[in-house]
């Protein structure tokens, strides 16, 4: 499975995350809805905050790896295990595994 483009990521303009790569901004993604290359129905305030939670997905991810390592497999409270049991699905799909 390939790995994802290196973080940081920074939520642009008008819905645009990017990275630094060497002496350029590396576009990682965009969001907003476009039909043949048109932009539709521009709403920049939600395109921003959709921008600023995938910008945040790297770094979400590591931490969210760091507290199960940090936790380990032996969580024996029945709530807190239904909640490790979907911090580890989470972290599948981030990383596209096969999801327990």
């Amino acid at each position: 499975m390939s790995k994802h483009t290196t973080g940081p990521w920074t939520a642009g303009n008008v819905g645009v995350i990017w990275t630094p790569d060497e002496n350029r901004r590396l576009i990682v993604a965009r969001v907003g809805a476009f039909q043949d290359k048109e932009l539709l129905h521009f709403s920049r305030e939600r395109w921003t905050a959709d921008a600023r939670l995938i910008a945040a997905a790297p770094e979400l991810l590591a931490a969210l790896e760091d507290v199960l390592a940090e936790i380990g497999a032996e969580w024996d409270d029945s709530w807190s295990a239904n909640v490790y049991d979907a911090a580890v699905i989470a972290v599948a799909k981030a990383r596209g595994e096969a999801q327990p």
